[in-house]
């Protein structure tokens, strides 16, 4: 499951929503603080608060909306 959270850096909304891109997913809207991707063939939903640091906690929910192992979206890191 989640082991090892301090594995995970604090990333900016503009460093995650990059990374998320790369797993297929594209900003559709923003409304407020909130940014929200969608993956145009599994019509999942993500949505990130643009904030200059995204808490682990955070994150961690993030990934799980987008079904993304933490392993693969730390590898798709530059």
């Amino acid at each position: 499951m989640w082991t090892a959270l301090s594995k995970i850096p604090l990333l900016s909304a503009l460093k995650v929503i990059k990374t998320l891109s790369a797993f297929g997913y594209e900003p559709i809207r923003r409304t407020g603080s909130h940014i929200h991707l969608l993956h145009p063939e599994t019509k999942r939903l993500v949505t990130v608060q643009n904030h200059p640091g995204i808490a682990i906690g955070t994150l961690i929910s993030i990934l799980i909306q987008a079904d993304i192992e933490r392993k693969d979206f730390l590898s798709h890191l530059k």
